[in-house]
């Protein structure tokens, strides 16, 4: 692996790319440390796979995870490993530390969704890499927890990530922290999403969503009407999609339910028009009006944290009539619910940088995390 062809170093003009002989040689020895290290439980790499020239690139790191991947019965080492980071950085000399950067998270977690001990992925600041494979496969992984901060992707994307796990313990996914290239943002279908959680309602319990200032359909107060809106962007009924992305979609739409179904969920941090949503939950079609909400009546039995996000007392009489009898709820001692966060005090829902130029102390970087920023 170390005697890589020199012919693998992508260069333009006077720009030398990350697929050098460096990157060949620093990914052999770590795939070295990797086989003589059993042991090895957390792990934080870039991206190990790459493309020159837009010739994909199969770097040594890369190669050793996919076999190990493919039969890890059949392998010593990785054997032990649970959590992986996937650092997110552009590490081209046209780096730009204001924007979202693109990444194949699908394609990376394909390198450890299948080994013996795998719980856990985290990555931040991504946005969907045009370039990326994406597959359609149901419970096809052994990923638990994931946690994708401080990026912007569509709900397809996350659904599909959802419906990947065999098992899904926790999801969390935020946006923030970076700028759009062209200002504008992925679509959010909550409906969508929600359907594809509902395959994991005996296990789900961490759930942390923060993405309600992007989901500008809430705004729409006529129930039916916003139903129609969910159902026209990130649906079956959705103009233009491929025929897996159809079949997919008609998959995850034979699920229904509402939060009170997710038995397992012991904390959930949402927007409130979110939340509101989840508990009056998604059913089939076609849509049938729902009766009179009460919030407490929706909540899972075993649930003990709930954070909310982006409540403003007294800028909605219907949401000021639902925290009041949350906090009696709480404070009746009724329920395992022993932790409300976002009622008192404002805890505003994130949002994408608008204008990096002036607003750079909004910017989001590696740096916070410990890693050396992009």
């Amino acid at each position: 692996m170390l005697m890589q062809r020199m012919e693998k170093t992508a260069t333009f003009g006077n720009y030398r790319y990350r697929e050098s002989l460096g990157t060949f040689i620093t990914q052999a020895l770590t795939a070295i440390l990797i086989v003589v290290s059993p042991n090895v439980v957390t792990m934080a790499l870039t991206h190990p796979s790459g493309s020159s020239c837009n010739h994909a690139i199969d770097f040594p790191l890369a190669q050793l995870l996919r076999q190990a991947n493919a039969s890890p019965e059949n392998k010593p080492f990785l054997r032990n490993l649970r959590n992986v980071y996937v650092i997110n950085k552009n590490d081209s000399t046209w780096s730009d530390g204001r924007f979202y950067l693109p990444m194949d998270l699908s394609g990376c977690l394909r390198l450890f969704n299948n080994l013996l001990s795998i719980e856990s992925v985290g990555a931040d600041l991504m946005e969907e890499d045009p370039n990326g494979k994406f597959e359609f496969k149901e419970k096809c992984s052994n990923i638990r927890k994931l946690s994708i901060h401080h990026s912007s992707v569509n709900s397809l994307y996350l659904a599909n990530l959802i419906w990947s796990c065999r098992i899904l313990k926790e999801f969390q996914y935020s946006i923030g922290g970076r700028a759009s290239r062209d200002g504008g943002f992925p679509i959010f279908n909550p409906k969508a999403f929600i359907k594809a959680l509902c395959a994991h309602k005996k296990t789900l319990e961490i759930l942390d969503i923060d993405a309600e200032n992007e989901i500008s359909t809430f705004e729409i107060d006529d129930e039916e009407e916003r139903d129609q809106e969910f159902n026209h962007h990130g649906s079956p009924s959705e103009s233009g999609i491929g025929d897996e992305t159809y079949t997919f979609y008609k998959s995850i739409w034979t699920y229904g339910g509402s939060l009170k179904e997710f038995v397992a969920l012991k904390r959930l941090s949402l927007g409130i028009n979110f939340l509101l949503y989840f508990a009056a939950g998604v059913s089939g079609e076609p849509y049938q009006k729902r009766g009179e909400l009460a919030l407490v009546d929706c909540l899972p039995v075993g649930l003990e944290y709930l954070c909310i996000r982006g409540y403003q007392k007294g800028e909605k009489e219907e949401h000021d009539r639902q925290m009041d009898a949350l906090m009696k709820f709480c404070k009746s001692g009724s329920s395992q619910l022993k932790e409300i966060k976002g009622i008192d005090e404002l805890i505003p829902n994130a949002e994408s940088v608008k204008d990096p130029d002036n607003d750079d102390h909004l910017l989001w970087s590696l740096e916070e995390i410990g890693y050396e920023s992009d």
